[in-house]
This record gives C-alpha cells, structure tokens and sequence, in this order.
C-alpha cells in the first residue's frame, strides 16, 4: 500500500468516527431530551395560556370562543390530541419533544411551543 492510501483511509476513519459520535449523540434511544428546564408554552392570541414541564403528564383542555382544544403533555411529548376546527391540521402534526418546535392551530389561534436550552440550536456540524 502507498503512504497516500494509508493517509486516505485514517483520513476516512477519523471522519467515520466523528460523524458516528455525533450520531450517538444526538439520535440515539436513552438520549432525554426533557430536563427541568424544558417546557412547554401554550399560547392563545399571542398571550401566554400557561407554561408546564415537558417531562410532566397533563390534559390541558382549552376552550375559547373560537372553539375547543384538547392539548396532551406524556413521556417528554407534547401534542394536540383534539381540536374542533374544520382542517385538524394541529392534530395531524403529531407529537413534538424537542426545543424550538411547535404545534399551531390556526382557527383558534392556539401555538404550543417547546423552549429550552437548545432552543437557539440550529444544526450541528
């Protein structure tokens, strides 16, 4: 084997093994993505409704005279179990757990957000 074949395959291992580290990080099971300071903010016409840890399990039903919504926090999870607008697309955005996503329901004007410490995360590189 030449020395530049040598030198291409450490080169291949070394960003292997950082790209796997990154990924054992970040996507693994067992990573907890709820710690005390994750919660959960439930807005209603831009006002804060209320703010509840991530890592708590509560019903929040929520009724305005826009309509009704059923918000559910379980697991480190949050979701819109129900929602009596005429799209449901809240409820068909399905369960969210990591800072800086959201749930909205626009008829109501209901936005449930997830903030936290790595809410300002764009990517990893």
């Amino acid at each position: 084997m030449s020395k530049k074949t040598v030198h291409d395959i450490i080169l291949v291992a070394a960003v292997l093994l950082v790209a796997g580290s990154i990924y054992m990080y970040t996507v693994l099971p067992g990573r907890s993505t709820a710690s005390s300071s994750v919660k959960v903010v439930v807005r209603v016409d831009g006002e804060v409704y209320g703010e509840y840890p991530l890592n708590s399990n509560k019903v929040i039903d929520l009724s305005t005279e826009r309509g009704s919504n059923k918000i559910i926090i379980n697991d480190s999870n949050v979701w819109m179990e129900d929602a009596d607008c005429p799209d449901k697309v809240c409820v068909k955005t399905g369960k969210i757990k990591s800072p800086g996503q959201t749930v909205v329901c626009l008829p109501h004007r209901v936005v449930i957000e997830i903030k936290g410490d790595n809410a300002d995360i764009d990517a990893a590189v």
